[in-house]
């Protein structure tokens, strides 16, 4: 699979979140089946939570919390550089830890777990202010890219 051909990618480039935390724009999964969010943690001087928001638009009409059932981490080891982690998975909500520095978290999104009876169709990231220094980025990778015209059945 080639993804620059049937990916969309969405990017929150790295930034101190101290003062403000991150979020992401909100992203439309009526044109995608899956969405990847990898946030990408440097230096943690405090811990930070991890919330996904959904929305009926992409102005965040109607804007609800939504429930996923985990993540999975790697952390780069400086020591093993050429080491590749098979990516540890833990339930539950994400918070990154202060101890998280040089990680890498993954959130697995499938459209079908949006409250779609009532039009919810958008997704956002939010990563919560730690009140402190601390370094992170998002990526969101949505897969399976639908036509405009699969989009509306």
């Amino acid at each position: 699979m080639r993804i620059a051909e049937n990916c969309s990618i969405i990017s929150a480039p790295p930034v101190d979140i101290n003062g403000s935390g991150i979020s992401s724009n909100y992203i439309n999964m009526a044109k995608g089946k899956d969405l990847s969010i990898i946030i990408s943690a440097g230096v943690m001087g405090a811990a930070a939570a991890v919330t996904l928001q959904q929305a009926t638009d992409n102005a965040g009409t109607s804007a609800k919390a939504l429930t996923y059932l985990g993540s999975y981490r790697t952390q780069y080891n400086a020591t093993v550089a050429s080491q590749v982690d098979v990516p540890a998975y833990t339930a539950g909500a994400l918070t990154i830890a202060a101890t998280g520095d040089n990680s890498v978290y993954i959130i697995e999104v499938d459209a079908n777990s949006l409250d779609i009876n009532n039009d919810f169709t958008h997704v956002q990231v939010v990563v919560a202010d730690p009140e402190v220094a601390s370094v992170v980025g998002v990526n969101m990778v949505l897969t399976e890219k639908r036509s405009t015209e699969d989009s509306a059945k």
